[in-house]
């Protein structure tokens, strides 16, 4: 997560150079997206930055990223994550991104694996299954499985960048490390 964030810095400064105001707050979003699954903290100014640099153009996408990266930021809190989940579920319906629900499933997926909700991670799962069905994203499920430690129920067709195992052992390890330390500034964390 560290390299990635920093490739999206790295791409919001060349597109900040270059004035193209879209693509530096689109990168800005993802940067914030990517750091929220980690304890960074300056994970809360990241998505502050997002949002600034989506108030001056017009990308909804984006916008909606920023608020799924709060969301992913107080996952396993008791900050009204779920019903926060539920609304922007809703505006992601209206927009039409349908794409962006994937993003938000995901989160949702993270917050049932820190709280070690086994109904909810397997709702997650099936709705990802049918939110990805064409193909895109379809590494989200893989992922959703390795965060809650569940053997995958078909092969991952996915080509990951390290070992598989490896790839499981770090989403695994995001979710402990967000249980034994919550997120700076969070309420309770999960059990």
């Amino acid at each position: 997560m560290p390299l990635t964030a920093q490739a999206f810095r790295v791409a919001r400064a060349e597109a900040e150079e270059h004035g193209k105001n879209g693509e530096a707050a689109m990168s800005q979003a993802m940067r914030a997206f990517t750091l929220a699954f980690t304890p960074d903290p300056t994970t809360d100014d990241e998505i502050d930055l997002g949002e600034h640099l989506l108030a001056q153009v017009d990308l909804r996408a984006a916008t909606l990223y920023v608020r799924i990266a709060a969301l992913l930021r107080d996952a396993g809190t008791d900050t009204g994550v779920e019903d926060r989940a539920q609304v922007l579920a809703a505006e992601i319906s209206t927009s039409g991104l349908l794409f962006v629900q994937a993003k938000l499933e995901l989160a949702c997926t993270f917050h049932h694996a820190i709280c070690n909700d086994q109904a909810g991670i397997a709702s997650s799962i099936n709705r990802l299954r049918e939110l990805t069905r064409e193909g895109y994203y379809a590494y989200y499920v893989a992922i959703a499985h390795f965060m809650a430690d569940l053997p995958l129920d078909t092969p991952s067709h996915a080509q990951w960048l390290d070992e598989q195992q490896t790839v499981r052992q770090q989403w695994r390890s995001m979710v402990i490390d967000r249980r034994v330390h919550p997120t700076p500034g969070s309420a309770t964390g999960a059990p």
